[in-house]
């Protein structure tokens, strides 16, 4: 009898605290805020005889960060043609193809969005220019609105020299120039 009243007690007891449980989770609320748009920016396209950049911008404000994944820091260059990840040693060699691959997570109350299918719906944009839907990656091991990759190809441009007689090139900037990359828009001068 005296084990039946104890287990009442406690039964009571439990009772009484999970519904107190109950009535304080009503009360809280979580403010979470979807990511729809990621910028990147401050990273070198490859360059044949160039060493990988493993160093990139995201503004202070965003709702996302850096994030190292798989044993690497947050950016990482993979050479398809070597099946190989690229160190801070190494050159982007001629002829060959690249992966950059960039790793983002959410900072706390934010998400990436995702649509009903469960994919990102989030604009991803790399030294301003839109990363294709089909680069994007979810991050194994983590939830899927938390952890993201993106992955672009590259081959790297081939720097070619000029060579000028009687005048001199500048870029964009008004810099004189003595070599440039394929697509790389450079003035010519002719002195009088």
């Amino acid at each position: 009898m005296k084990l039946n009243k104890v287990y009442a007690l406690i039964l009571a007891v439990v009772m009484v605290l999970s519904a107190s449980v109950v009535a304080l989770a009503d009360n809280i609320v979580v403010v979470t805020t979807p990511i729809n748009e990621v910028y990147v920016d401050g990273i070198s396209v490859p360059v044949v005889g160039e060493i990988p950049d493993f160093s990139a911008n995201i503004d202070s404000d965003a709702g996302y960060k850096f994030i190292g994944f798989g044993g690497r820091g947050f950016i990482a260059w993979y050479c398809v043609d070597d099946d190989a990840y690229l160190t801070e040693d190494d050159v982007f060699e001629s002829g060959k193809t690249y992966h950059l691959n960039i790793h983002l997570g959410v900072k706390d109350d934010y998400y990436f969005a995702l649509n009903e299918n469960d994919w990102y719906v989030v604009e991803a944009y790399i030294n301003g220019e839109a990363v294709p839907e089909d680069a994007y990656s979810k991050l194994h091991g983590y939830t899927e609105q938390v952890a993201m990759g993106l992955t672009l190809e590259y081959i790297p441009l081939e720097k070619h020299e000029i060579n000028i007689y009687n005048g001199f090139a500048i870029d964009e900037s008004g810099m004189t120039v003595y070599s440039a990359c394929a697509g790389e828009k450079i003035t010519i001068i002719a002195e009088d």
